[in-house]
């Protein structure tokens, strides 16, 4: 219940409490068909822990029918987009990530034995996997824009940003699967981020994708002699930035929905994505803990802290 008043779903004015969220609207906007609220963040949350290939087991969980349980998750999946993400997931909520915030994640990574100065958290570009495209043929112009030779898959890509008590503070994106990090921290606004933004006066650690940030964004060194103090500090890095890989795991396996790939055409892959990264931080949040919290002892705030407007 206090996730369901956090999250704020809308209610029907004038409508039972066991049947005021409505689901589904007539040609002309109305809504005309409702369900409890709790009953549609269930719906919701089973859904998303469940793979595309079983999700006929659904049918028999909730003894009604497929059209049902995906109108019922349609709704909520397009509220919670609407009314969070483009704070939450899509730019940097500076009312969470304040300065003093930042100071704790500074402090909480140099006691955990990363020694950069100022750095806060990690940065790294995502590879979402989906279906070929198909609009305009097997071997047309939409099919190679998303086909990255580097995953030989289609897909979108987004740029996270990940912090060291496991919340996930940015996922910028979708751009099409073909584009480097590189071009993704260009069209991210990511240097006006560290420069004069939110993280002004800290830094973040990337991969070499991230060179031309100066001392903002610090990243491995290139090609460093066998033995040398550079090719050290690579490998002692690497240790600590492989948390937003584990992030990114852990998003998968809690919206098990995400490991099934989709159709760009009808299926809104990057809703789906967005609303898994804000999913997986209220889950953060609720629990007080996730894996990236526990190597860096760094406890996340709470869910009203996180969703305060």
């Amino acid at each position: 219940m206090e996730v369901l008043q956090a999250l704020d779903l809308p209610r029907t004015p004038g409508r039972p409490a066991d049947c005021d969220f409505a689901y589904h609207h007539d040609q002309n906007g109305a809504p005309d068909r409702w369900v409890s609220q709790e009953t549609a963040f269930l719906v919701f949350l089973k859904r998303l822990r469940t793979r595309g290939s079983v999700v006929m087991l659904l049918q028999s969980f909730f003894g009604r029918s497929i059209g049902w349980i995906s109108q019922v998750y349609n709704a909520v999946l397009f509220f919670l987009q609407r009314r969070w993400v483009p704070t939450k997931v899509q730019a940097l909520d500076t009312k969470v990530f304040n300065y003093f915030r930042l100071k704790d994640y500074e402090k909480c990574l140099w006691e955990a034995g990363f020694r950069v100065r100022r750095c806060v958290g990690f940065v790294d570009g995502t590879f979402h996997a989906i279906h070929r495209p198909g609009r305009q043929g097997h071997n047309g112009g939409l099919q190679r824009v998303f086909y990255s030779g580097a995953k030989k898959k289609h897909g979108i890509v987004f740029e996270m940003i990940t912090f060291p008590d496991g919340l996930i503070g940015r996922a910028f994106g979708p751009l099409a699967g073909r584009h480097h990090d590189a071009h993704l921290a260009r069209v991210s606004g990511l240097r006006n981020l560290v420069v004069d933004g939110a993280l002004r006066g800290f830094r973040l650690f990337g991969d070499k994708a991230y060179l031309g940030f100066g001392g903002r964004v610090v990243h491995p060194f290139l090609s460093p002699p066998p033995g040398s103090w550079k090719a050290w500090f690579n490998t002692y890095s690497s240790s600590y930035r492989i948390e937003v890989e584990h992030n990114i795991g852990n998003l998968y396996m809690q919206c098990a929905v995400l490991q099934n790939e989709m159709c760009i055409e009808t299926q809104l892959p990057e809703h789906w994505f967005q609303v898994s990264v804000f999913i997986h931080n209220v889950h953060t949040c609720v629990m007080s803990s996730n894996q990236t919290a526990l190597r860096f002892r760094m406890p996340p705030p709470s869910l009203r802290e996180y969703l305060k407007p």
